[in-house]
């Protein structure tokens, strides 16, 4: 899973154009959405590891560009499924509103 969020984002348009796909950034103009890449790093994950759990500090709004996320919580010794998230879905999006 690649997670838009310690490499730089390459080719600019490509980068505009999956932004605009991502439903957070839809109705934002091009020219809004230029100030926001140089903000935005791509990190790559590997199938099986943890990229947040319930409770960690984050200032990072994370969009997945390539595979999949799946969500869940821990009760007791049970993985409960809350959701399988893919390409342009995101998370962390309260760490950024709350700030």
């Amino acid at each position: 899973m690649d997670a838009v969020t310690a490499d730089a984002i390459g080719d600019k348009a490509e980068a505009l154009k999956f932004f605009s796909a991502v439903a957070l950034f839809r109705d934002v103009p091009e020219s809004e959405l230029a100030h926001i890449l140089p903000m935005a790093r791509i990190q790559h994950f590997a199938k099986g590891d943890t990229i947040l759990r319930e409770g960690d500090a984050t200032n990072d709004l994370l969009i997945v560009r390539d595979g999949f996320v799946e969500v869940y919580v821990n009760k007791g010794d049970k993985k409960i499924h809350i959701t399988l998230l893919g390409p342009t879905s995101y998370f962390g999006e309260m760490s950024v509103f709350d700030e």
